[in-house]
C-alpha cells in the first residue's frame, strides 16, 4: 500500500512538473514572438527615423542658405510701422513708440505713386 501511495505521489509530482514545464515553455515562446514583433517594429521605426533625419537635414540646409532677415526690428513690426504711417494711425503710432518701435517705415510704392 505504501508503495502504491509513493508511486501515486511521484506520478502527481511528475504530472505537476510536466504541466509547469509546458506552461513555462508556452510563456517563453509567446515572449519570444512578442520580442520578435517589437524588434521588427523598432527596425521599421529606425527606417522612418532615418528618413525624418534626412528630411530635417535638408530643411536645415535650405534654411542655412536663406539669408538672415535684416537687423533691427522684426518684419512684422516694420510692416506695422509702415501701415501706421501709411494710414496716419495715431493710436498705432503711439503704441509702437511706447514699445520702442517708433520711427517712419517705408511707404509702399502704390501709395507713393498715388500721392504724387
Amino acid at each position: 500500500m505504501l508503495a502504491e501511495i509513493t508511486a501515486l505521489l511521484f506520478s502527481v509530482i511528475a504530472l505537476a512538473l510536466s504541466a509547469w514545464l509546458y506552461v513555462s515553455s508556452v510563456a517563453n515562446r509567446s515572449a519570444l514572438v512578442r520580442t520578435q514583433r517589437l524588434e521588427a517594429k523598432a527596425e521599421a521605426l529606425q527606417v522612418q527615423l532615418g528618413v525624418l533625419k534626412k528630411s530635417l537635414q535638408e530643411q536645415q540646409e535650405k534654411m542655412a542658405a536663406v539669408p538672415a532677415p535684416e537687423k533691427g526690428r522684426p518684419a512684422v513690426v516694420s510692416d506695422a510701422v509702415t501701415i501706421a504711417d501709411w494710414n496716419n494711425n495715431a493710436k498705432l503710432k503711439e503704441l509702437l513708440v511706447k514699445h520702442g518701435y517708433g520711427g517712419t517705415g517705408s511707404v509702399p510704392k502704390g501709395k507713393q505713386a498715388a500721392g504724387q
